[in-house]
């Protein structure tokens, strides 16, 4: 097949991170992939020299100029399916794909339902022939507000990685003193993530605990308000953006993700691969991710009491983080690896052109 996939956003994060594994997977299965992106994203520049790369440039919904080079290049390049990774992109590839007569297969990582919004609800939302969502919870959410839907339309297939780099890594060296337990949070610095309860729950326990340490690696919005809620909390320690992730999640004892809400969670799954136990909230596709009381913990979201009792529950047991972070490693391999998630994509995207090609 010709696939051309299509991630708009600009920065890292879990698009990003399934376009590279994607595109890779595919090709070593004999696929050409074509990129659509932004040009100075960051999928750009850690694939450009791997596959050929068509710039995209968003704006307004339905950019006529933008619309009608995206179907000069979708057609140059002769292309069989396009694989919608964000949903942004509804406003420019997908269009351009109908148009030019190819399938779309959509993939949907947003823990809420259809816009009701009457240009997205009666046009966009309907553009894809067949939806990829990244959890059941999601699958869910999407065939209740999507009226347009039957349980044929929509398939479910997890994010996945490849577990190698997590299980060989070295760990990093954080500067902590010997017999820290690093206690710590990987990803976005964005509110929905629970960090408002995370930093009430450090305040909380640290006092108590002199032996943890909170090390947080990332960036966003929230940043600025997070140093704020921690303030003089004692042994945080601030990592910024890292790119060598398995390092990171190497020298740490345990992970946290106290989100909101969580389509997905793929940092969890890369924590699981490293051999840490997770502690997360029932939040979404968590609780299909992590194993409760096999694979980590999980609590309530927004409880901070519960947040700051797992915490120390876990920072507590060595015996039992090592017990966990063991069962994460066979849980990863079994259910969460790349060449599966390649495998199931590889499917569905045959299937989006097969159909396309009975109704020609």
């Amino acid at each position: 097949m010709r696939i051309a996939m299509s991630s708009p956003r600009k920065g890292w994060g879990g698009a990003a991170t399934l376009a590279v594994d994607l595109s890779r997977g595919l090709q070593a299965r004999g696929h050409e992939v074509v990129l659509f992106c932004k040009p100075e994203s960051a999928l750009h520049q850690e694939l450009r020299g791997e596959f050929a790369c068509e710039p995209v440039l968003y704006g307004i919904d339905f950019p006529p100029a933008a619309i009608w080079r995206s179907i000069g290049a979708l057609r140059r390049h002769r292309t069989d399916v396009v694989l919608s990774l964000v949903r942004m992109d509804l406003r420019l590839t997908a269009p351009a794909a109908k148009l030019a007569g190819i399938p779309v297969v959509a993939h949907r990582a947003e823990l809420e339902p259809f816009s009701r919004v009457p240009h997205r609800r009666l046009l966009l939302d309907r553009l894809p022939d067949h939806w990829v969502a990244n959890s059941r919870a999601n699958r869910e959410i999407m065939l209740r507000s999507g009226a347009w839907l039957t349980e044929d339309d929509v398939s479910t297939i997890y994010n996945g990685i490849n577990p190698e780099p997590y299980r060989s890594a070295s760990a990093a060296d954080l500067g902590l003193p010997a017999g820290a337990v690093a206690v710590g949070y990987v990803g976005r610095l964005v509110i929905e993530k629970g960090l408002p309860e995370l930093a009430a729950a450090w305040r909380r326990l640290a006092p108590d605990h002199p032996d943890l340490h909170l090390v947080i690696a990332g960036e966003g919005n929230y940043e600025k308000e997070l140093k704020r809620r921690l303030g003089d909390a004692p042994r945080v320690r601030w990592l910024g953006f890292r790119r060598d992730i398995p390092e990171i999640l190497k020298a740490l004892d345990l992970v946290v993700m106290p989100s909101w809400e969580e389509p997905f969670g793929l940092v969890a799954t890369e924590a699981m691969a490293a051999g840490k136990p997770v502690l997360a909230t029932c939040a979404g596709g968590l609780a299909e991710v992590v194993v409760d009381g096999e694979t980590g913990c999980l609590v309530p979201p927004r409880d901070v009491v519960a947040l700051a009792q797992a915490i120390v529950a876990l920072a507590s047991d060595a015996t039992l983080r090592t017990r966990m972070g063991q069962a994460g490693i066979a849980h990863v391999e079994r259910c969460f690896s790349s060449d599966r998630v390649v495998e199931e994509y590889e499917r569905v995207l045959f299937r989006a052109v097969q159909k396309a090609t009975r109704a020609r």
